[in-house]
């Protein structure tokens, strides 16, 4: 059988060299580097980010943590739609994801304003008048 994707919107990080910290933070929660993390050790898990990847816990790894995913640089880090995290390859994220725009939901007054002042095209019955 086959199958097709849900239209479902999901948050996403691209993680880069530049990134590691918002990356962190989007699956931890906001970090104070200086205060709560030692600013030696932060630029030391960087190098290591950097050389090895990102260890991303999945809802695959278990309550021992033994199945490890790891983002490396370029990947993405998906939030999915029961807040798991997951990594994803650019390739494969590009092939499946569009950027969401944001846009004001119309409602269904606003629709049926918007119908009311449609303007429809009058046939010319050859009769003037």
């Amino acid at each position: 059988m086959k199958y097709r994707k849900k239209p479902v919107v999901i948050q996403a990080v691209q993680l880069t060299a530049a990134t590691i910290k918002q990356a962190y933070e989007f699956m931890h929660g906001p970090q104070e580097i200086g205060r709560g993390m030692d600013l030696e050790k932060w630029d030391e898990y960087c190098d290591i980010v950097a050389a090895k990847g990102m260890n991303v816990t999945t809802l695959e790894d278990g309550p021992d943590g033994r199945a490890k995913h790891v983002a490396t640089l370029g990947d993405w880090i998906i939030k999915g739609v029961h807040g798991e995290f997951y990594p994803c390859k650019p390739d494969i994220f590009a092939a499946t994801y569009d950027a969401v725009h944001q846009y004001k939901q119309e409602t269904r007054q606003e629709a049926h304003r918007r119908e009311a002042w449609r303007v429809v095209p009058v046939i010319n019955s050859g009769k003037s008048g």
